[in-house]
């Protein structure tokens, strides 16, 4: 059986970060995802402060989020590079091995330009295609480099319309994975953004097979509004609409083996209602649906 993770926040407070560790624990889980303010916030003191604490607990640092893979657009593409090479020192002191990135995600950009991202790289004189390519060229030289720590990139499917659909499909990152050509790139599967895009996850999830190295699993109800906020719920598995029984299933057949990572609230009844409800669906695909062929 895979081992389970949930994300924990930092915010801006060491206490309360720790306050989430114990939510992991006390909810059954065993691997640690943290969210991205653990590698923007906190100092490197800081950071080394709360890696003291982690062995306390019975849980397995596994990945962390690794937002923007880009400067500001006024900037050169190579200045990234110092900005994540501390990151990539913060995630040595954390203990992870899997950064969860975003393809295409520039230092600055607001809220609302990321689904009218076209019209925001036209400010710059900026052809889609020419920034994707430059993406490429940029994302290469940060696996290179954070082969060193003994990190491995993932890059996430987004929503759809998010970024000019740069990555909405399997397809697209599996194109990108081929063009960097970089043995420490793979896919980070986000179920939800899947299925407010119209997905079939099942088959997503298929496509994705050996260069699946990470999921952020959690539920929503599909598309059911304009406003991303609406439909990106962040749901424990259950509270939507999403087959979990086809996604087990899916995982089963392509022999997934690495720790099954849950993007949710991280506090410790969303945890403990979201574990008790994959374990019951893990529980019916067994009882019920193992022998069927999706």
């Amino acid at each position: 059986m895979n081992h389970l993770g949930a994300n924990i926040s930092y915010n801006n407070d060491i206490k309360k970060a720790v306050e989430n560790l114990e939510s992991l624990m006390h909810a059954g889980y065993n691997t640690i995802y943290f969210d991205g303010d653990f590698l923007n916030v906190p100092s490197f003191p800081q950071l080394k402060e709360f890696s003291k604490i982690i062995p306390d607990f019975p849980l397995q640092p596994f990945s962390a989020h690794n937002l923007q893979l880009f400067p500001e657009l006024e900037q050169k593409p190579e200045e990234i590079i110092p900005f994540q090479s501390e990151i990539f020192e913060k995630a040595k002191i954390l203990g992870v091995k899997y950064l969860t990135c975003h393809f295409g995600w520039c230092k600055g950009l607001k809220e609302g330009d990321d689904f009218d991202f076209e019209n925001f790289l036209k400010k710059y004189s900026i052809k889609l295609q020419d920034y994707r390519k430059k993406n490429i060229e940029i994302l290469k030289i940060l696996c290179q480099k954070a082969k060193k720590y003994g990190l491995t990139l993932t890059i996430e499917n987004l929503p759809i319309e998010c970024l000019a659909d740069l990555v909405t499909t399997v397809e697209d990152l599996l194109g990108i994975i081929q063009e960097v050509d970089e043995s420490n790139l793979g896919i980070c599967f986000d179920s939800g953004h899947s299925f407010i895009s119209g997905q079939n996850l099942y088959n997503e999830i298929l496509k994705a097979g050996k260069f699946l190295f990470e999921t952020h699993f959690h539920d929503n109800f599909g598309r059911i509004s304009d406003k991303n906020t609406i439909n990106d719920l962040h749901q424990p598995v259950g509270i939507g609409k999403i087959n979990w029984v086809e996604v087990i299933s899916v995982l089963k057949k392509i022999n997934f083996k690495n720790s099954v990572v849950f993007e949710i609230s991280c506090d410790e009844k969303t945890l403990e209602i979201n574990r008790v409800n994959w374990d019951r669906f893990l529980q019916l695909y067994k009882d019920k649906f193992s022998q069927w062929n999706f």
